[in-house]
């Protein structure tokens, strides 16, 4: 058995009110990596097995915590953490009122200052398209009319997905997003441009192309290949980091050597 796959199944074994101590010893915090594989065995345990209405509480109430009570790297944190992941494996089973809470959860999760919680949101976002993509590319449309730096970043990662970008449509989508983000980069000005939304949505540029440029090489290198022909420097930039990545590198040198002809630096 794997670690998760272990995981799972102590999980399975744990009395409801021994979860969250057994959560918060084994969460890896405070340290440098939070138990991903527990993490993960959370949300395929309440796929397979829903919540009952004290766990649903339990969830509730992990989710909630702000930073004021689960702080960055401290050992709480990786409450909220889990939670975001199992409540987006609970969707597919939750009823219409918890199905909304849950969006509006995870949305939330995506602007959070506290980067984990960033990061669970993507993966709780995930983990419903997993079960209904149709359903996750609704839910990432209806942000977009108000949507914020941060939400673009989480909209991007999420995405980023290779099981999720099996499918065609999931894939246009995913271009659509990248070429609009960009697009928001590089106008931003001043303090927006410095600001640390910019920069995490930057760093999420500087990879989540080259996922769907793998999923699809035809659209996707025409993607970097038009951004890589605009005066941004900052936008060509994030063409290279993206034309570096071996997923791209060690498969398709004869576009990458197509994108590459059109990029040139000002000295």
């Amino acid at each position: 058995m794997t670690k998760r796959e272990t995981y799972r199944a102590r999980l399975q074994e744990t009395d409801p009110a021994a979860l969250e101590p057994l959560l918060l010893e084994h969460s890896g915090l405070p340290g440098r990596r939070a138990n991903l594989e527990l993490a993960a065995a959370l949300g395929d345990w309440l796929l397979a097995d829903p919540p009952s209405e004290a766990l649903w509480q339990q969830l509730e109430g992990w989710i909630a915590l702000g930073a004021d009570r689960a702080p960055t790297n401290a050992r709480r944190e990786y409450l909220p953490f889990c939670a975001a992941q199992a409540l987006g494996a609970c969707h597919v089973t939750a009823e219409p009122l918890r199905r909304s809470w849950i969006e509006a959860r995870l949305r939330a999760a995506a602007s959070d200052a506290r980067w984990r919680l960033r990061e669970a949101a993507c993966f709780g976002l995930q983990r419903i398209g997993e079960q209904d993509p149709d359903v996750l590319l609704g839910l990432l449309r209806g942000w977009l009319p108000d949507v914020t730096l941060t939400e673009r970043r989480a909209m991007l990662t999420t995405l980023a997905h290779p099981p999720l970008l099996e499918r065609a449509d999931v894939v246009e989508l995913a271009l659509e997003l990248a070429d609009e983000a960009l697009g928001v980069l590089e106008a931003l000005e001043g303090e927006e441009a410095r600001s640390d939304e910019a920069r995490v949505l930057r760093k999420c540029l500087e990879f989540a192309p080259s996922v769907y440029a793998a999923a699809d090489p035809g659209r996707g290198f025409a993607l970097l290949r038009r951004w890589a022909g605009q005066e941004s420097v900052p936008v060509k930039k994030i063409v290279v980091a993206n034309l570096r990545k071996a997923r791209l590198a060690r498969c398709f040198p004869d576009e990458i050597e197509g994108v590459v002809s059109v990029l040139s630096f000002a000295d």
